[in-house]
């Protein structure tokens, strides 16, 4: 039964969640900025394609600052009910502490629910789609695949640049090595070129005011070299490899049902075969998966652990400022951050089983969270 309490809670909570989800997303966003703008005035990609990827970065940023903001808003709210001795009228009007946090839980609890089905449907085709994106950006600016004073190889090009203008797209100071299909080596030098695409397809080197050099198996000491105007070097991409790029899914970007079928896979492979090393690679692969798909639920269901450490940490605190709030939140997420990431570099070692090192550090802080509750309720 739903209380004049319970609904006092959740409505004194919402607008600290809000507010700290706000204030957390946008302290994130704000280094994913200073690299977006760089794409805007380095590369000349445009404001709506910036907004894109700013867009799809969102998501996986919500997965982090969400269970922050829940914590945040608990230590907002508890602590100011403590230091107005609201938390101490409601004991003495008989309602205990684990009573108060009973709202506040089942609040979380639906919230990491919706949070479980963003991690796992929304969250890796937004990962998808980002990655799809970076690539068009770099295609349609082929020049950011080179670096200055720097040999990069492309398919059988190797191809040097003094300087160049991600923005324009234009290099200067140009040497390219092209290794013929009969074995011998072209040699184009310029002064300066133009660089455009045809995606999927091409890369283009549109040269100015420059020679080409080409020397003969069969004659080596005879060397031909012709000046040029205008010469366009034409480089083919391999569709095929960026197909495969494109419809390539990595662990972030899979739902458990794409995870699930390659567990599957593997698990079939390794019994198919005698060879240990093939049958090691396998369950580690299966091991990484395990510890994929933990990630996403564990992420999602801190939120309610959360709510049963901060509620405690307020009431000891007594202090209801944001500064207060934000800074205890942000320790201990970074602890509980830290605790993932060692568990799932143990849980990808197969040194620990994958839901332990993902559902530990909840675990941990479930039992410090009801241990506190209990002793102050």
């Amino acid at each position: 039964m739903v209380t004049r309490l319970d609904r006092y809670l959740v409505h004194q909570h919402l607008a600290p969640f809000l507010g700290s989800l706000f204030t957390l997303t946008l302290i994130v966003l704000l280094d994913q900025l200073i690299d977006l703008l760089g794409l805007v005035l380095k590369k000349g990609v445009s404001f709506a394609v910036m907004l894109k990827v700013l867009g799809l970065s969102l998501p996986f940023i919500l997965t982090m600052t969400v269970p922050m903001a829940v914590l945040g808003a608990v230590l907002l709210v508890f602590g100011r009910m403590a230091q107005d001795h609201e938390i101490l009228a409601l004991r003495a009007a008989g309602i205990r502490l684990d009573r108060v946090a009973q709202s506040p839980l089942l609040a979380a609890l639906l919230l990491a629910i919706g949070m479980a089905y963003f991690n796992d449907q929304i969250l890796p085709e937004a990962n998808h789609r980002l990655k799809n994106l970076l690539l068009d950006i770099q295609q349609k600016k082929p020049a950011s695949t080179l670096k200055a004073g720097t040999f990069v190889r492309l398919r059988n090009f190797n191809i040097y640049v003094d300087t160049l203008e991600e923005r324009t797209q234009r290099v200067r100071g140009i040497v390219i090595q092209e290794r013929l299909p009969t074995g011998e080596v072209r040699l184009v030098r310029a002064r300066k070129g133009t660089f455009s695409s045809i995606p999927d397809k091409m890369l283009i080197l549109d040269l100015e005011d420059g020679k080409i050099y080409e020397a003969s198996l069969r004659e080596p000491d005879r060397l031909r070299e012709v000046a040029f105007r205008r010469y366009r070097v034409e480089i083919p991409m391999d569709t095929r490899l960026i197909q495969r790029q494109r419809s390539y899914r990595s662990d972030r970007e899979m739902t458990t049902g794409m995870m699930w079928k390659e567990i599957q896979e593997q698990q079939r492979r390794a019994n198919l075969t005698r060879d240990p090393e093939i049958q090691r690679a396998s369950m580690r692969r299966i091991a990484q998966l395990w510890v994929e798909i933990h990630k996403k639920f564990a992420f999602a269901f801190a939120a309610p652990v959360f709510v049963l450490l901060g509620i405690p940490l307020a009431v000891r605190t007594r202090r209801g400022g944001f500064g207060t709030a934000f800074g205890v939140s942000f320790f201990v997420y970074v602890l509980y951050y830290l605790m993932i990431i060692a568990g799932e570099e143990l849980g990808d070692r197969m040194m620990i089983p994958a839901w332990l090192g993902m559902w530990g550090p909840n675990m941990l802080f479930y039992a410090l969270g009801t241990w506190m509750l209990w002793r102050y309720r």
